[in-house]
């Protein structure tokens, strides 16, 4: 039996249950959902949750396809247990910081005992990141998962996918570290999950545009894509198809900010270190950045045909070097729902829409 740590959270559990190939086998994250998904700042306890199973006093708890969060939304690893009954999706407490992650993934091998070690995942290369930069924006939870799993299983390994596609660090320098850390290099299709992934990403009860890109990329699917407001476009090639399985023990030694993070013991330490230490925080950005949100948010419009056409051309001028934007990007650009934008696309110029949720711009 496997025991996979999303390191990251929701997205990287996305991946960690592709590796584990639907297969018996733990996949354990922290609960962070996208703020469209849940509106509250910062991660949530399981306990926060309904539905959970076998809440353990460490703070971890079993999700089931049934677990909701408090507005009633189904978050990640729920979605994920509906689709792959033979995986056990354990959420995790973070708000004790790397310690309190280190003990519960001990506690959950107990629990599940198994006679392997437990590996990492991350989709996207955050974890790969050794400096600040002002591209790194969410690199705490990444440095808490992997203090936590050096503690815990030193001598195992972290699988890294789509290096480069959230667009928080270079591919160049991501594809550069993973050499120098001796890691090893492979590019396994899992069809049928990767269709059934691709299939929940399409229809919005996945929410996490690089794993979208990650699945497209194994597709077939090339361009430069504009996944998130105020960034810059990704490039999805055959580099970013790969995922590089690197040792723990060098990655942590690599990860300077993994190490300052090492002894924390609550996220809010974490968080205050990251800010102390020149790099972003996600929670920090989050409060500030999730309440002026929604206290500019306009009411949303249905969009017309003629009003999508003038706001793709507007777009395309915008970012000249995208060939597509995510249905999320332009839904915020245009000031309308996703499904507004959707129901338009199909109707105006489906032809746009071949890799939806990612939508062609190039006039």
């Amino acid at each position: 039996m496997k025991y996979l740590f999303g390191v990251g959270g929701g997205g990287d559990a996305i991946c960690a249950t592709r590796i584990a190939g639907g297969k018996r086998s733990i996949v354990a994250s922290v609960i962070w959902e996208k703020y469209t998904l849940d509106p509250q700042p910062g991660p949530r306890a399981p306990s926060e949750l309904t539905c959970v199973k076998g809440l353990s006093s460490l703070g971890h708890a079993q999700v089931s396809s049934h677990t909701r969060l408090p507005n009633g939304n189904q978050p990640t690893l729920a979605v994920l247990a509906n689709q792959f009954p033979e995986i056990a999706f354990i959420g995790l407490d973070v708000s004790n910081g790397v310690s309190g992650i280190a003990d519960q993934l001990r506690e959950i091998q107990r629990i599940y005992p198994g006679s392997q070690d437990w590996e990492g995942v991350d989709v996207g290369g955050d974890v790969l990141a050794s400096l600040p930069s002002d591209q790194l924006r969410s690199p705490l939870l990444d440095a808490i998962g992997l203090g936590a799993l050096f503690q815990v299983s030193p001598k195992s390994v972290i699988h890294v996918a789509g290096i480069g596609l959230d667009g928080e660090i270079d591919p160049l320098n991501a594809l550069n570290a993973c050499k120098s850390l001796g890691a090893t290099r492979s590019q396994k299709r899992e069809i049928d999950i990767d269709k059934l992934i691709w299939r929940l990403i399409k229809c919005r009860q996945l929410h996490s545009d690089v794993n979208a890109l990650f699945i497209a990329s194994l597709m077939g699917f090339r361009g430069k894509v504009i996944a998130r407001v105020q960034q810059q476009a990704v490039e999805v090639s055959s580099q970013q198809s790969a995922i590089w399985t690197c040792e723990i023990e060098r990655l942590y030694r690599h990860n300077r900010l993994s190490q300052i993070l090492a002894e924390t013991t609550s996220l809010e330490q974490g968080s205050q270190l990251c800010m102390d230490n020149s790099y972003c925080s996600e929670l920090n950005y989050e409060r500030r950045i999730i309440p002026k949100i929604f206290a500019n948010q306009s009411p949303l419009e249905r969009i017309s045909d003629g009003s999508l056409s003038v706001n793709l051309q507007l777009i395309n001028q915008q970012y000249p070097e995208a060939d597509f934007c995510s249905d999320r990007v332009l839904a915020y650009l245009c000031n309308t729902t996703v499904a507004s934008i959707e129901h338009a696309l199909r109707r105006y110029a489906a032809a746009r829409c071949e890799w939806w949720p990612f939508v062609n711009i190039q006039t």
